[in-house]
């Protein structure tokens, strides 16, 4: 029997303001529900942190923190990524990729799955 773990499901909400508020509104709900599972002693945190149920190993969710939604003091706070940075980013990515499927012996990844390149800066500096 399996059983039905606490979710936040936000895919359906529109991105208004009465969108992110019932998304705080869920958020709350499931950080709520986590609590009470962590504190029931079923389940314990992996090294992703995601709350694995201890007898089964079946994955309950992420950690409430992750999945917190961001205030507008967090988007304020966050540091902008350069083009730069952006592109070494989607190039570990594209190598993280690679590696997992030579090791994984799948061959190299398809070319649909693979992220668009990035932007091409306009101008010379």
């Amino acid at each position: 029997m399996s059983t039905t773990w606490p979710s936040f499901v936000t895919k359906d909400l529109p991105d208004t303001e009465d969108g992110y508020a019932e998304m705080l509104r869920r958020w709350e709900v499931y950080n709520r529900e986590m609590q009470v599972v962590i504190a029931s002693g079923v389940a314990h945190l992996d090294e992703d942190s995601w709350w694995v149920c201890t007898a089964t190993g079946e994955l309950i969710g992420p950690d409430p923190e992750i999945e917190r939604p961001w205030t507008e003091e967090d988007f304020a706070s966050a540091q902008r990524m350069t083009f730069a940075e952006a592109c070494d980013l989607v190039a570990s990515i594209r190598q993280a990729r690679a590696e997992t499927a030579q090791s994984a012996d799948v061959g190299e990844p398809n070319a649909a799955d693979e992220p668009p390149e990035p932007p091409r800066p306009l101008r010379r500096e």
